[in-house]
């Protein structure tokens, strides 16, 4: 009896504290109302997005260097970097058709990010940041979504005069297929009955 009360409570636990944190996390509360906000905002452009995502890095990293037995350095640093995700068209076209970041990318091949102050205690600031963020990502989408249907209707036009140029040369070979056949000048030196 006692482990399934034991076990009973470690379910609840487990589910009910990351909700728990959740709610109680300022800066998630803040990405969601963002998100809302701006999805809202660029819903009023002429290239509206059907899908948006936000994502924060916090990033801790520290390095201990030593020689000998003794510490040489110590360092630490923290980021947070904050990445949007905009799609704009539909799901069978849209700005990530051709390209895979759906936005500029850096030489490593990542989406370029922008950091976010590490305090949460200046929400304007964050604001600011984000929604700067999200319009830079939006132009780039945007951009990018325009590069996807010129593609789109290039290779249309490829297709259209592959077809022609296929049409074209049938055409030609069943005119070559119709036409009688000539006997050559003189006979060939290969060929078994001419000589």
């Amino acid at each position: 009896m006692k482990r399934k009360i034991c076990a009973g409570l470690a379910m609840l636990m487990a589910t009910a504290l990351p909700s728990f944190a959740q709610q109680n996390d300022r800066l998630l509360q803040l990405l969601k109302s963002e998100l809302t906000y701006n999805m809202g905002e660029l819903q009023k452009q002429e290239s509206k997005p059907y899908f948006m995502s936000f994502r924060v890095e916090d990033s801790y990293q520290a390095t201990l260097v030593s020689s000998f037995g003794v510490t040489a350095t110590a360092d630490t640093t923290s980021s947070r970097v904050f990445i949007p995700q905009i799609r704009i068209g539909n799901m069978q076209l849209d700005n990530f058709k051709y390209n895979t970041q759906g936005g500029s990318s850096s030489a490593r091949g990542k989406a370029p990010t922008a950091y976010l102050p590490k305090d949460n205690v200046s929400e304007a600031a964050l604001k600011i940041a984000i929604w700067e963020e999200t319009l830079r990502r939006f132009n780039i989408a945007e951009a990018r979504y325009r590069g996807a249907q010129n593609t789109v209707a290039d290779l249309g036009g490829q297709r259209r005069q592959g077809r022609m140029f296929l049409a074209r040369s049938r055409g030609a070979l069943l005119r070559a297929a119709a036409a009688p056949c000539r006997k050559p000048l003189r006979p060939c030196r290969l060929d078994p009955k001419a000589q």
